[in-house]
């Protein structure tokens, strides 16, 4: 009897674990927190990403980046050109740890996966720039 509730959790954790409601979940409280909104318009050019959307009502999708709050980007030296026009109202976030590293003066913070796990990373120097606070809970995550 043991080995079949053990079973049947192992299964439920193994089968029950969705990359993109967890990824929802964070883009969710990352954009929330910066925003200070209930809803927040997004938008993403990783693939990776895409399906965010469906799992949080939350999560607006913006048709283009000059349309959004918060951009979700692999390639952001793409998107910098809207950034220099709307610098004020719109936040960078990387996909990738090298696209982070290549446009720390516009990424506000990184969210990617390495080695299976997710990563969570916020620049420093643009959140004291924007006079933003992180909760406690992020605040391991500034680099």
């Amino acid at each position: 009897m043991k080995r079949i509730a053990l079973f049947f959790l192992l299964t439920t954790l193994l089968f029950g674990f969705d990359p993109a409601r967890y990824k929802a979940k964070i883009v969710e409280n990352i954009a929330l927190i910066l925003l200070h909104r209930q809803e927040v318009w997004i938008f993403t050019d990783d693939p990776s990403f895409k399906s965010i959307f469906k799992y949080d009502p939350k999560l607006k999708k913006a048709s283009s980046c000059s349309k959004a709050e918060f951009i979700l980007s692999r390639r952001l030296e793409v998107h910098r050109k809207v950034f220099e026009q709307n610098s004020s109202s719109q936040f960078f976030f990387a996909t990738s740890y090298r696209d982070y590293l290549k446009n720390k003066d516009v990424a506000i913070g990184a969210f990617f996966w390495q080695k299976g796990r997710p990563t969570l990373l916020f620049n420093k120097k643009l959140l004291q720039r924007h006079n933003i606070s992180l909760p406690e809970k992020y605040r391991k995550y500034i680099e």
